[in-house]
C-alpha cells in the first residue's frame, strides 16, 4: 500500500506542473468575455492541415487550415486559416488533427491573424457558444 501511495505521489509531482501550466480562466482581469459576441468567427469545420512553426517555448505557432461546414458567425469563407499556440494541448494549443471535425471560435488579433486556443475553445463551450452548431440550427 505504501508503495502505491509513493508511486501516485511521484506521478502527481510530474503531472501537476503540466496541468497548471495551461489553466484556463474564462474571464479577463477587468471584465468577463462575451465569447459569442466578441468572436470574429464561430464555425464547425474539418481540419485540412496543421503546420507547426517555431519553438513552442518561444512564441511558436501552428497554422490550422479548415474547411467550413457550418458558419455561425463571421464572413462566409470556404476555407479559414487560423493560428494557435505551438505544441498542441500540452502548451495550451488547440490540439486539432488533420481530418478532425471541430467547433471553432476565433478572434482577429492585433497582428491581423485569426487566433484560437484550447482555452478559447473550452471557455466558448462552457458559455454555450457552440450549442446551435451541435443542434443543427
Amino acid at each position: 500500500m505504501l508503495v502505491r501511495v509513493v508511486l501516485l505521489a511521484s506521478v502527481a509531482l510530474f503531472v501537476a506542473p503540466a496541468a497548471l501550466a495551461c489553466s484556463c480562466l474564462c474571464t479577463t482581469t477587468s471584465a468577463s468575455v462575451n465569447w459569442g459576441a466578441d468572436a470574429t468567427y464561430v464555425f464547425r469545420g474539418e481540419v485540412l492541415s496543421v503546420e507547426s512553426h517555431g519553438d513552442p517555448l518561444e512564441d511558436g505557432f501552428e497554422n490550422i487550415r479548415m474547411k467550413v461546414t457550418k458558419l455561425m458567425k463571421g464572413e462566409p469563407k470556404a476555407i479559414i486559416t487560423l493560428r494557435g499556440p505551438a505544441g498542441g494541448v500540452s502548451a495550451c494549443g488547440v490540439g486539432f488533427r488533420k481530418g478532425g471535425i471541430e467547433n471553432v471560435i476565433a478572434f482577429r488579433e492585433e497582428d491581423g491573424y485569426l487566433w484560437t486556443s484550447q482555452c478559447a475553445q473550452y471557455c466558448a463551450t462552457g458559455a454555450g457558444v457552440f450549442k446551435s452548431l451541435e443542434n443543427g440550427q
